[in-house]
């Protein structure tokens, strides 16, 4: 049986550890989610997660609220945390960035500070990492599902690298040495 663990570092920061998901992330805010403070409080809340099993991670629509730097020191904490496991998060390449750029910061007030457009820089960002699978979003089979007035311009932009590239779904299996935070 899987076991959840809720993680809320602030009021407008919460995560959730194996469904690692953002509610809202304050962009604007001066301390990002991995200043010293919170880097310690989030040792913290891992030291509360058993290491001693595999761990399967979700950070789902989290990841792109961060610098590469960031996602980078989140990646390391994680894989130096827990012996093995899986991690999926999703990524939006810098069109789908600048895209929706004025219409998030307008709606939310939130800014997207990782755009990836070579899939190759997330497999460098941790050599514990090691990539299952990339799959665009297009590519969902649950793109089946949506009405045709929908489907039909999708099925015509996923040929186009651009936009087929916009938003894929990266799942990684990762062991770790004997290294614990």
């Amino acid at each position: 049986m899987a076991n959840h663990y809720k993680v809320s570092l602030k009021e407008e920061k919460e995560t959730l550890l194996i469904t690692l998901q953002a509610k809202a992330i304050d962009s604007h805010s001066k301390n990002s989610i991995l200043n010293d403070k919170q880097a310690d409080e989030m040792i913290r809340w891992l030291e509360c997660i058993p290491s001693d099993q595999p761990v399967m991670i979700i950070a789902e629509g989290l990841l792109e609220y961060f610098s590469e730097d960031e996602v980078k020191m989140l990646l390391h904490r994680l894989t130096s945390y827990f012996p093995y496991g899986q991690i999926a998060f999703d990524v939006m390449n810098s069109f789908a960035v600048k895209s929706g750029k004025d219409r998030l910061k307008e709606s939310t007030g939130a800014v997207h500070k990782w755009a990836v457009d070579d899939i190759q820089e997330v497999d460098r960002l941790e050599s514990k990492l090691h990539r299952i699978k990339c799959l665009s979003v297009f590519d969902s089979t649950y793109m089946e599902k949506l009405p045709l007035r929908v489907r039909f311009p999708y099925s015509i932009l996923r040929r186009i690298p651009r936009f087929k590239n916009m938003m894929r779904i990266l799942l990684y299996k990762f062991e770790s040495g004997d290294i614990r935070l």
